[in-house]
């Protein structure tokens, strides 16, 4: 690769051959075409880029398109699936690459010979400057041909031919293996994660010494099932047998599997082997770029590791320090590579911890700053406010650059959750129903329940329908193909969704679906069905399930989690939203002993429940003190914040219980779903909220205020339309309730008054 200020080259494009140097140091390799009806020949269209380009990244004073970065180009000037590309489509394609040498070639088949003509071209001139033949019986290894034909290359600046290895000795023996990698390549391009897992997994069954195919496999296994055991089993078989790889894929191993090591000790939060192990994947990365500044995977990694280091903790000064570098080496990623999937991902994390109100993170330009200060005072200072406005603006319109160079499902569902954040809720639907509209294949995948989801939040009544319409159409081979590894929380999010129309039978279509496309919970061993079923119980009991017909699964959920320390990635505070609605559900007081257990040292506190406990003793003095506590509805309808339903209904319960009907409405009044928690965050709020109108409704009753009281069962009535049958107590206690109220002579008031 090339040597780092050596300035002989540029990213420029059409500024001509940079001065001082040599421009045959500069190499795109575009596909060859395959002049034969043979389909066992067709792989060396792009099999010529991979195998050219490995050869020729040997020697460390030339600067090689890699074959990742090629297809990338490809797709970026739709001429990925052309079968011929002409002189004019290579130069284009150097040009863009920032490099200063051309080579396009021929692939001629007979019934006993393999003939390969390559063609090497001044970028700058367009002229030609080379041209080169082999040739090789049919039965013979390809790679020979291609070996040969990069020592004519080297010819060109003089390397000497006999420092190459043979590209069979520093790949794979197997012709079949290293055709199963290209495929992977190929697909990991395009992120269809499970089928790149699959190619990768065959190429290294094929040839256990391959370390490209165990590299390239860990690096899908990390961004589907980040801290597996399968991908730690990948890196180490990479690290075992890479001394045979080139020094550029050699270094980008070595830097891996340092990045993933410090990834399992912060998940085992050993900060010691995390820190070690961040600062030397950092050092690595950036000795592969200070060779070569052009190289988007290794810009990419060092971002990666500069990401996930956050000494101190999230959005501490140490971590938003490395978040700042973090940021300039994911902007260097995408100015090279405009549809680098996680650079966009990561990018956007960091803008939306700038835009946070409150937050003491802070965007300065091109750069992230930390602002000492409490929530409030920032919060309130307008310097800052403008700040995070900007990073917010950012933010969306990173996501709307993704989604137009790559669209893949995390593209929309990051502009999507952009324009949630900025409160565009009728944006963040509409860019998923184009998306769902233009692309038949995302059907079958998360967006459309991510999409009920959406509309849960604009036009909640509608939501119900919106998850059926998805389980019409979402399968678990559509879930893997787009995959994530937020897969899990992402799609359960919709049960909640799903609880809103009173259907247990949706609520456990989803954990099916889900469990058939993720068997096991990615980062650990163990299936997945368990915890799906677990988190699913919070949305059961949220709509009213006996609490009875629950308590096998609830007990052994718990004595699971005590005894393990975690429901899956995170440990087991995530999983406190089942044992809250529980408690809510049925007062049991080893439920709350388990959400104490799981949150301790959590310095957020949950009076509501301190309330609701009190209250079960018959203390209605402490709970009346602690009621007094709460947050008034006001303050929440001014706040410029989210919300977390399920507190609300809880502090509503609790004035109910104290016999104050009109506080524990205004509690319940204040829900709005347009506030709820976004994307991600397993909560049965959805759920509570529709459900909230039954009990709206006994209220309204109870203070004589009929109309009221009609429109409340009516909304819930409306809600619960297709509910299970096992649900008709509960609506058949509104129709009695919404008939009183008619009889009463005031008559229903339109749906949705209150």
């Amino acid at each position: 690769a090339a040597a780092a200020g050596a300035g002989w080259w540029a990213l420029g494009v059409g500024s001509g051959v940079p001065r001082g140097g040599d421009p045959r140091k500069s190499y795109f390799v575009a596909p060859f075409e395959v002049q034969s009806g043979d389909p066992q020949l067709t792989w060396l269209r792009e099999g010529s880029v991979s195998m050219l380009a490995l050869t020729l990244s040997q020697w460390r004073d030339l600067h090689v398109v890699d074959y990742e970065r090629a297809l990338d180009l490809l797709r970026d000037l739709e001429l990925d699936d052309e079968r011929r590309l002409t002189r004019e489509d290579a130069l284009r394609l150097a040009r863009r690459a920032g490099v200063w040498t051309a080579v396009t070639g021929v692939v001629t088949g007979t019934a006993d010979s393999l003939f390969v003509v390559a063609s090497v071209w001044d970028v700058a001139s367009g002229q030609s400057v080379e041209k080169a033949q082999r040739a090789a019986p049919r039965s013979a290894d390809p790679r020979t041909v291609f070996d040969a034909l990069a020592r004519d290359l080297l010819d060109l600046v003089g390397a000497p031919p006999q420092g190459t290895v043979a590209l069979a000795q520093s790949t794979t023996s197997s012709v079949e293996a290293y055709r199963a990698y290209l495929d992977g390549s190929r697909a990991l391009n395009a992120w269809q994660l499970q089928r790149a897992d699959s190619l990768f997994g065959r190429a290294a069954a094929l040839d256990s010494t391959f370390a490209l195919a165990h590299y390239r496999r860990a690096l899908t296994l990390g961004w589907a099932s980040a801290g597996s055991d399968a991908q730690q089993q990948a890196v180490t078989a990479a690290i075992r047998h890479a001394g045979r790889l080139p020094q550029r894929e050699r270094a980008l191993v070595d830097a891996y599997a340092d990045l993933t090591t410090a990834l399992r000790a912060q998940q085992r939060r050993d900060t010691v082997t995390e820190g070690r192990a961040f600062v030397d994947a950092q050092r690595k990365y950036a000795a592969v770029v200070a060779r070569d500044s052009a190289d988007a995977e290794a810009w990419y990694g060092l971002g990666d590791a500069l990401w996930h280091h956050r000494p101190g903790g999230w959005a501490s000064a140490a971590a938003v320090v490395n978040w700042s570098a973090a940021l300039r080496a994911f902007n260097r990623t995408l100015a090279l590579d405009s549809s680098f999937h996680l650079a966009y991902s990561h990018k956007l994390d960091m803008y939306r911890a700038a835009a946070e109100q409150g937050s003491a993170v802070v965007l300065a330009g091109d750069s992230l700053r930390h602002v000492a200060g409490e929530p409030a005072r920032l919060a309130a200072d307008p310097q800052i406010r403008e700040a995070k406005r900007r990073a917010a603006e950012l933010a969306t319109r990173e996501a709307r650059s993704w989604a137009a160079a790559d669209p893949v499902p995390q593209a929309f569902l990051a502009l999507s959750r952009a324009y949630l954040n900025v409160g565009r809720m009728d944006s963040a639907v509409a860019v998923l129903d184009t998306a769902l509209a233009a692309h038949a294949e995302l059907r079958t995948g998360m967006l459309p329940l991510l999409r009920a989801q959406l509309v849960a939040r604009l036009r909640p009544a509608e939501a119900p329908a919106a998850v059926r319409a998805a389980l019409a159409t979402v399968t678990p081979e559509g879930l893997r193909r787009q995959g994530t590894a937020d897969l899990m929380p992402l799609v359960l999010g919709a049960s909640a969704v799903a609880g809103m129309g009173g259907s247990a039978r949706d609520v456990d279509a989803i954990g099916r679906v889900l469990a058939e496309a993720v068997p096991t919970v990615p980062g650990l061993a163990g299936p997945s069905r368990p915890m799906i079923d677990w988190w699913n119980l919070a949305a059961k009991l949220a709509m009213g399930v006996p609490p009875a017909s629950l308590r096998a699964p609830l007990d052994s959920g718990i004595a699971y989690i005590d005894r393990t320390g975690s429901a899956g990635p995170g440990g087991p505070q995530p999983a406190t939203s089942v044992p809250y609605v529980a408690y809510l559900a049925t007062r049991d007081a080893r439920y709350l002993a388990a959400l104490r257990r799981w949150r301790a040292g959590n310095p957020q506190p949950l009076p509501e429940l301190d309330a609701l406990e009190a209250l079960a003793r018959r203390d209605t003095a402490r709970a009346r003190e602690i009621a007094r506590g709460f947050p008034s509805p006001d303050s929440m309808r001014t706040a410029d914040a989210g919300m977390n339903p399920s507190r609300w209904v809880a502090r509503a319960q609790v004035l109910a219980d104290l016999g104050d009907a009109r506080g524990a409405l205004a509690m319940y009044e204040v829900l709005e779903p347009r506030r709820f928690a976004e994307f991600g965050l397993v909560d049965p709020g959805f759920t509570l909220y529709a459900r909230s109108y039954l009990a709206r409704g006994r209220l309204y009753e109870e203070l004589g205020e009929r109309a009221k009281a009609a429109a409340a069962y009516e909304r819930f009535l409306e809600f619960w339309k297709d509910a299970d049958p096992a649900f008709q107590p509960q609506l058949r206690e509104a129709r009695e309730g919404l008939a009183r109220a008619k009889d009463a002579g005031r008559g229903a008031v339109p749906v949705g008054v209150r």
